[in-house]
């Protein structure tokens, strides 16, 4: 089911997207429309699938986890793809996997303590997943942009 979204809902998602936390009522009063309108039309969004569920944002680097790596793996067989995301699931430093077009199979983006950490889940977790025939291993000194997605308003 597509869900059309109009003016109202662009605005509503705009004031989310620069406010996660903004109560109904003042995204309302903003806007300058009714409080149920706000609340109809996030259920819709919600039920649409357009808003996933509420999250906090935790910054990595506070929790210890200073270094960033982006991982392309390749896997033997279009066989085993399903299995080695399974196994990728199990490691808590992986934060993101991707199906990708090209020569690597998945990207992968972990988080991990340090350098040294990251050559432990690398060499120790994903390189002995059967089906992994190769990793290519990109680390990130810092990030410059990290955002959601945007809507126009």
């Amino acid at each position: 089911m597509e869900y059309h979204i109009d003016y109202t809902d662009r605005q509503i998602i705009a004031e989310l997207h620069r406010n996660a936390r903004k109560s109904y009522l003042q995204i309302a009063k903003d806007l300058k429309i009714s409080n149920s309108l706000v609340h109809q039309r996030i259920n819709k969004l919600r039920e649409a699938g357009v808003i996933s569920d509420p999250s906090i944002r935790l910054d990595p680097k506070k929790l210890g986890m200073e270094c960033c790596a982006f991982v392309n793996i390749t896997v033997e067989s279009g066989r085993k793809v399903n299995d080695v995301v399974k196994k990728l699931k199990a490691i808590d430093e992986v934060v993101e996997c991707h199906f990708m077009s090209g020569q690597f199979t998945l990207l992968v983006k972990i988080f991990a303590k340090d350098s040294d950490n990251l050559s432990d889940i690398l060499l120790d977790q994903i390189s002995i997943i059967e089906g992994v025939a190769a990793t290519e291993t990109n680390i990130a000194f810092r990030t410059a942009i990290d955002r959601g997605v945007a809507i126009g308003e």
